[in-house]
């Protein structure tokens, strides 16, 4: 030690351990020399830049480490999932209509019943038998889910909640873009007075090839506080969880919460495997790079009501332009790192099959087949009449069916002779364009 400087380490005071090889200035010069010959030889590090200006001051920068190009295919990018919460007040013709749907979805055999509402992408949604929680009316298709509450219930929760599916939003192409706007104006003609469409939930999903995901990457990630406009969200969940599939390889990858941000990366193949949702794969196949005997992962930040409320994110134009930026965010939030000899993961550069997703977005022209159009099967509407014959017949008292009808007409105008026309003609209006099908 330095007697001046205490915490000085002169070179007097390091010690050489007993049998160490000594070297001579000229034989340390020519061992030098040899080292930057072997690394001279190594190719350039090429890794894709990201799109911003300069380097940004959380190390988002590209890693300019010792390597090859990187193989990183992006097969396609847009919207997985979204929730739309929806705020109005509902028509009261329609409210009557949903309630008449509900009482023959309750009464038919297979528990659905079809829904006065129009045909969304082609498909008339089917009211269910029951709800759920504060919701009274539930509607479904292959492509939508919807919630709908009575009206005159309070003004706490939304009047509705939609649900765009993840085919539905990847079929219509245009990163989902199509769909989204589809699903907002779904609604607007069974709702009076101002209509409200606030996004509840927001899924942005990427498909890549190139690199599968070992225990490796996950020890060099680190997971940094939210952007400053997001300070007032609590970030509440540091732990990562992980999936290992068959012979103990990594298939999935989550952290953060459902309803502030959170990542989904996961083995998308293995998933279809498991779910039987083969339409991913024809999606794949039309986009450019695809290598069938490779697997694909999915990149996805679910974004939550409490983080787009943070961003001023209330209407669905304002969710459109903010796409590029909350998928930033999500890649700044959770990063994966090149190591280094660093001591601080924070100042590793980012990995390059992690800065390869940063573009976005990427959208595909490759569209799947329509979902085919539900129809009036004969089946249902036989089985949702018995119901209501039978239960008019035990309240009367009677064992004639006819007789029975005749006192369900009687009470269904109750003193108004045109209401059951109305009634008809409302019928005839939602069945048009359908034709009965036998089962």
């Amino acid at each position: 030690m330095s007697k001046r400087f205490p915490r000085v380490k002169t070179l007097r005071g390091k010690r050489v351990p007993k049998g160490a090889v000594r070297l001579a200035p000229g034989e340390v010069l020519v061992k030098l020399g040899d080292e930057m010959a072997r690394i001279a030889q190594y190719p350039p590090h090429f890794q894709p830049e990201l799109p911003a200006k300069g380097a940004t001051i959380d190390n988002m920068a590209p890693s300019k480490g010792v390597g090859g190009k990187s193989p990183i295919v992006v097969l396609q990018q847009g919207l997985d999932t979204v929730v739309l919460s929806v705020w109005g007040s509902l028509r009261e013709d329609v409210a009557e209509l949903l309630a008449m749907a509900k009482e023959e979805a309750q009464e038919a055999e297979l528990g659905e019943a079809l829904s006065p509402l129009p045909p969304f992408a082609g498909t008339v949604p089917l009211m269910q038998a029951m709800g759920v929680p504060y919701y009274d009316y539930h509607l479904t298709t292959d492509d939508i889910d919807i919630i709908i509450r009575k009206p005159g219930r309070g003004t706490v929760r939304a009047s509705a909640v939609i649900t765009l599916r993840s085919s539905f939003l990847w079929r219509m192409g245009g990163g989902g873009v199509t769909g989204l706007k589809l699903g907002a104006n779904y609604l607007y003609s069974q709702y009076e007075g101002a209509i409200r469409v606030v996004p509840r939930r927001v899924d942005l999903a990427t498909d890549f090839q190139g690199h599968v995901p070992t225990f490796d990457d996950v020890n060099a990630t680190t997971k940094r506080a939210l952007p400053r406009v997001y300070r007032e969200v609590p970030d509440e969940d540091d732990t990562l969880g992980l999936h290992y599939g068959y012979r103990g390889t990594l298939q999935s990858i989550a952290a953060g919460k459902s309803n502030n941000l959170r990542l989904n990366l996961y083995d998308k193949r293995a998933q279809v495997k498991k779910t039987g949702k083969t339409w991913v794969i024809a999606l794949w196949e039309g986009c450019e790079g695809y290598r069938p005997d490779e697997a694909v992962w999915r990149t996805e930040f679910q974004h939550g009501r409490k983080l787009l409320h943070a961003k001023d994110i209330e209407t669905v134009e304002s969710l459109i332009a903010a796409l590029p930026s909350l998928w930033a965010d999500g890649l700044r939030w959770f990063c994966f790192r090149a190591p280094t000899n660093d001591g601080s993961k924070k100042r590793w550069p980012v990995a390059a099959w992690w800065a390869s997703l940063a573009p976005w977005c990427k959208v595909t022209g490759v569209g799947l087949a329509k979902v085919k159009v539900v129809r009036a099967r004969w089946a249902r509407v036989a089985s949702g009449l018995a119901g209501y014959l039978t239960s008019a017949m035990a309240l009367c008292g009677v064992d004639s069916p006819q007789q029975a009808l005749q006192f369900a007409i009687k009470q269904a105008n109750e003193g108004d002779a045109s209401k059951l026309d109305r009634r008809l003609e409302a019928k005839k209006l939602k069945y048009s364009g359908f034709t009965m099908a036998s089962a």
